[in-house]
């Protein structure tokens, strides 16, 4: 295939597959393929990988834990929109349950034919292995960010002017979804604790929303904190990392989050921490979940054992709050690690190298 006329790169991007419609999305992959006859594919979510197209060419998927465990992409069940009419309560949970476990059986199916399955930490790895899929065949590739983006800042006293925050405040931040799985409430808690401690200079910014927003917000007020917390509501990536530059600490306490349906949301990775450490500042996440492939105890960053005890929690921000050096040094390995680990340069080489193994396979 002529290559050329595509660009100095010699690629394209072409919109195929909206993930509202997966057979006729695979019908249409397939079409492409055929007419293309690609040497390797590469699957971006777990759900998307159709069987049409795993017989013929070599097939490289990307897992991210809960593509696969709760997949929105798949078989569901038949007449659909007319069930979900039908029903209500308690049954209609037990029919959500039905549906996804239907799309989960076909996701592991197709992942089990895959080539190559490239998982986004060693919880999502493992998980995958106990599904069944062979370990011959699943690689561990962590991460993805932009450096240059998430960067530490030239002159971090002046970043902190420009958001009006005062010289004296330690700032704990947290950025995502206001969801239950992200653990904001059990950051809020443990500030309080530590300002009944008389820890007065502690402020705490919350960028995101979802909702949770209202139940946080009372929670704040209910634990005399709310002129602690800052809600900055969802942002832009770049205003994001100018939060992260001006922050002193970087929290997220995830824990594994039961949904109405029964199912559980887990923390398969963070992205937030290994941006927030590109920064330059360290970060505390619980032993749950990919949370300990991101954060390397004692190196660039602390893990707490309980996301639910909140003593725990202001140990360790009491901990960093008080100890400058240790902050630096955390710091300092944060950017390495974003540098050398998690950035989309390290991602896109291990992935070419993934893909160029298929291409020499077959």
């Amino acid at each position: 295939m002529d290559v050329s006329k595509y660009g100095d790169e010699g690629f394209r991007l072409v919109p195929l597959l909206s993930m509202k419609h997966p057979r006729l999305d695979a019908w249409r992959a397939a079409r492409f393929a055929k007419k293309f006859r690609p040497d390797v594919i590469h699957v971006c979510t777990a759900g998307m990988a159709y069987e049409t197209l795993l017989d013929k060419y070599p097939v490289v998927v990307r897992v991210v834990g809960n593509d696969f465990l709760r997949p929105w992409v798949g078989r569901g069940l038949p007449l659909r929109s007319i069930v979900y009419r039908l029903v209500w309560g308690k049954v209609k949970g037990w029919f959500q349950n039905i549906e996804t476990g239907l799309r989960k059986s076909k996701v592991i199916r197709q992942l089990k034919r895959a080539d190559s399955v490239v998982a986004n930490s060693d919880w999502t790895q493992h998980r995958l292995e106990e599904e069944g899929v062979g370990i011959e065949s699943i690689e561990l590739v962590v991460g993805g960010m932009n450096c240059e983006l998430f960067c530490p800042p030239s002159d971090k006293i002046a970043v902190r002017e420009s958001l009006g925050i005062a010289p004296q405040d330690f700032v704990l931040m947290t950025a995502g979804n206001l969801i239950g799985k992200k653990g904001f409430d059990t950051v809020m808690r443990a500030v309080a604790h530590l300002k009944m401690q008389g820890e007065t200079r502690l402020r705490y910014i919350v960028l995101g929303d979802g909702p949770e927003e209202v139940a946080l917000r009372q929670l704040a007020k209910a634990l005399r904190i709310d002129g602690e917390v800052k809600f900055g509501g969802r942002i832009a990536q770049g205003v994001l990392a100018t939060y992260y530059q001006a922050g002193d600490l970087y929290i997220q306490i995830s824990r594994d989050h039961c949904l109405p349906t029964g199912s559980v949301d887990v923390e398969t990775m963070g992205r937030t921490y290994f941006e927030a450490g590109g920064c330059g500042i360290p970060v505390i996440g619980a032993r749950v979940g990919g949370v300990p492939s991101v954060i390397d105890h004692g190196c660039n960053g602390l893990l707490v054992d309980d996301p639910e005890n909140v003593e725990e929690v202001a140990e360790k921000i009491c901990c960093l709050m008080h100890n400058t050096d240790l902050r630096n040094q955390m710091g300092a390995e944060g950017v390495r690690l974003a540098n050398e680990k998690f950035s989309w340069n390290h991602v896109g080489t291990e992935f070419e190298r993934i893909m160029s193994e298929q291409i020499t396979v077959h």
